[in-house]
């Protein structure tokens, strides 16, 4: 190969690669910026419930996307939270598993301080 060449080849893969980058981070950021609680969970002192939902992501690649992605609660009681969670551009976490509705109950001991 020509050194012609092989410059042409080295700039369409850093094209290549920044573009990845780029659909990447915006729907890193998307996620991050549009999924929010829908209910308080600060009154019920549940503990930590990300760490909760991470025991239930069993599967490598919903732990990659729970890293990326963002958890949001839906429901609560005294003992009990329900969370959804989204991947890149707000993709629903339950689509790994083929359903996009899943919602993870998780059952937590109260925090007494």
């Amino acid at each position: 190969m020509h050194l012609i060449q092989i410059h042409r080849y080295l700039k369409a893969l850093s094209v290549i690669a920044v573009g990845f980058v780029v659909f990447v981070g915006v729907g890193v950021l998307v996620t991050w910026l549009t999924v929010h609680d829908v209910v308080d969970i600060s009154a019920y002192r549940c503990g930590n419930p990300d760490a909760l939902l991470k025991i239930h992501q069993d599967n490598p690649f919903e732990r990659i996307a729970m890293a990326i992605g963002k958890s949001r609660a839906v429901a609560v009681t005294e003992t009990m939270i329900t969370m959804e969670s989204f991947t890149i551009y707000h993709i629903p976490l339950g689509l790994l598993r083929g359903l996009p509705d899943m919602r993870v109950m998780i059952e937590c001991v109260p925090v007494i301080n």
